[in-house]
């Protein structure tokens, strides 16, 4: 994200339903998702690449309203004096909740890398000591945020708000 609202994301797409949530088409292994904030306008458009990162499409998306430096990994970030982790929150693009590691630059603008719940519930699984072994993460306040059983619904989500 950069000072002046301009925004710049590189995703993977790794399942049907991600590609399906951004309306890729056939063949696409990552989205571009940019808004280029010059001349006063927002002009926002995902590009769609192939596992080769070649772009084999793309859709203008007029109107975009998303604007990271509203989002809590900018917020916190760019008035912090090394990398910060969030609290849970859910994102913007997919609704899956999440944590953004992230850090300013030295030109002003902020890098972030998201990790949704459901990765840190699939590493728990991948980690299990035992077969059978049952593991959970919580934050500081007792609310579940991942478990060793990916398919388990702990969280709940209203608006950006985890419970």
């Amino acid at each position: 994200g950069y000072p002046d609202g301009a925004f710049f994301l590189l995703r993977p797409l790794r399942d049907d339903r991600e590609r399906a949530v951004f309306e890729a088409p056939a063949g696409a292994a990552f989205l571009v998702d940019a808004i280029d904030t010059r001349q006063g306008r927002r002009d926002a458009r995902y590009l769609y690449l192939d596992p080769s990162l070649r772009e084999i499409g793309r859709r203008e998306r007029p109107g975009a309203a998303f604007d990271p430096r509203t989002r809590p990994w900018y917020r916190e970030a760019v008035s912090a004096a090394g990398p910060v982790l969030t609290a849970p929150y859910v994102f913007a693009a997919t609704a899956s909740p999440g944590v953004t590691l992230a850090r300013r630059t030295p030109a002003g603008s902020v890098v972030g890398v998201d990790v949704t719940l459901g990765q840190v519930s699939r590493l728990l699984q991948a980690i299990r000591p035992v077969a059978g072994a049952a593991m959970a993460l919580f934050d500081s306040a007792g609310l579940v945020l991942a478990t060793s059983d990916p398919g388990e619904r702990i969280v709940r989500t209203e608006g950006d708000v985890l419970s």
